[in-house]
């Protein structure tokens, strides 16, 4: 049940990264967000790295496009706070989706050394 708990909000984040990049015609990218997800089912270490890499440079994608939103917003007199705020949102919660999936893998790794300290890296 924990595990999907942590996983459910990173394919949440992913789906909504590839959204993002379908609606700027990007479509082998978008296919790329849309369907790294699905490497979380084989529980592998390299996978989870990886969807969580991803959900890093999806934090960078995040900011860059408020920041072009709001050059935009700002030169046509238009109001951007609200829109500052949905996207400041959606790239703390893709954030926060690549640090759960860091606390899966500390989880498992604790689990499978037998101790209740994480180990360090």
């Amino acid at each position: 049940m924990m595990n999907i708990l942590c996983t459910l909000p990173a394919v949440i984040s992913a789906l909504i990264l590839g959204a993002h990049f379908l609606r700027s015609d990007w479509i082998v990218i978008a296919a790329v967000c849309i369907l790294a997800p699905v490497l979380l089912l084989t529980g592998k270490t390299w996978a989870i790295r990886l969807v969580q890499s991803l959900l890093f440079v999806g934090v960078f994608v995040w900011i860059d496009t408020g920041l072009s939103i709001y050059k935009d917003r700002l030169a046509l007199g238009m109001p951007w706070l609200r829109m500052a705020l949905i996207v400041g949102a959606v790239g703390l919660a893709s954030l926060g989706s690549a640090a759960l999936l860091e606390r899966q893998l500390d989880r498992e790794h604790t689990q499978r050394d037998g101790t209740s300290e994480p180990t360090i890296r």
